[in-house]
């Protein structure tokens, strides 16, 4: 009856205050394997240019991601000691998507300028071609990626990845797996992989036809051994951010569809002081940073899963 009731008083804590005692209990026996982890996003981004922020993140070889707005909000010298800060690590860029040739080119100008100039050498890229709703034909995605590398400097072996909000939109998931869906399936098949946008308390908060989607578009971009990743972001998650992000890793564990790269970062455009999942300082629990020391250090560990560096 006494563990009964403490075990009932665990269960109430932890989901009241997400103690970390409790929530990284779960572990798995599952043979080990590989993930990369990138971290990143636009509130807060300028704090990583003090490497006290992300030394213990850095030392494990943690990856760094860009998002437009964030980096572009940076004044050069900002941008100069953020990469000089991250100098080892690899690094992902989020851009747009063009609706045609100027775009395309002003798109590449822009990829030219705030990043290929400072000397970065990207991981990979990913364009926002699914937002919105918006489903781009095959003919315009393998345009825009050809105009994209064209009209830069960009080195021809860098990825250049769809980002997949697919499903944040459609009325009709279960009738339209990736295998069912040729648009999806050209595109992903020609960039050799994707990045799923999914933040996992709106993951959780979606049904079921939502979630297997996602799972699916996982497992086949393994099975390809495709470039498969998955953007953690808070959402509405706020202070139970770490919560859903193990909650969602336990689940893909489960499943067998760990992606191959992890991005954790925040889509808030207002550094708003009472905003708690800015990118931050990796000592505090829900920052975006933090999240990811969490992931490498903690939910890895107890999932089996390898960081990859």
């Amino acid at each position: 009856m006494i563990k009964k009731i403490i075990e009932f008083i665990n269960k109430l804590l932890d989901e009241l205050f997400g103690r970390n005692e409790v929530k990284y209990r779960k572990k798995c026996n599952k043979p080990p394997i590989d993930c990369r982890v990138f971290v990143g996003g636009v509130a807060g981004l300028d704090s990583i240019q003090y490497p006290r922020n992300s030394e213990k993140y850095r030392i494990v070889g943690g990856d760094l991601y860009l998002h437009g707005v964030g980096w572009g909000r940076l004044t050069i010298d900002e941008r100069k000691k953020i990469l000089d800060t991250f100098k080892k690590a690899n690094i992902g860029i989020e851009v747009g998507f063009g609706t045609g040739y100027l775009h395309d080119k002003a798109w590449a100008n822009r990829l030219q300028d705030r990043y290929l100039e400072l000397g970065i050498n990207p991981f990979f890229i990913t364009s926002n071609a699914f937002g919105k709703g918006n489903v781009p034909t095959f003919e315009r995605w393998n345009e825009f990626s050809n105009n994209l590398r064209s009209e830069s400097n960009l080195d021809d072996e860098a990825l250049i990845l769809p980002t997949l909000e697919y499903a944040n939109f459609s009325n009709d998931l279960k009738n339209n797996h990736i295998r069912d869906n040729k648009i999806i399936k050209s595109i992903v098949d020609q960039s050799k992989g994707f990045v799923l946008d999914s933040p996992p308390e709106y993951y959780f908060n979606r049904n079921n036809e939502y979630r297997e989607w996602c799972i699916d578009l996982i497992k086949y971009g393994l099975e390809k051994e495709y470039t498969a990743a998955w953007i953690i972001s808070p959402h509405f998650a706020g202070k139970k951010f770490d919560v859903y992000t193990y909650k969602l890793l336990c689940e893909l564990r489960d499943r067998d569809v760990i992606p191959s790269v992890i991005v954790v970062e925040n889509y808030n455009a207002k550094d708003d002081s009472d905003y708690v999942n800015v990118v931050g300082n990796e000592n505090k629990d829900d920052t975006c940073i933090g999240i990811a020391w969490d992931i490498v250090n903690e939910m890895f560990p107890n999932l089996n899963i390898k960081f990859k560096n």
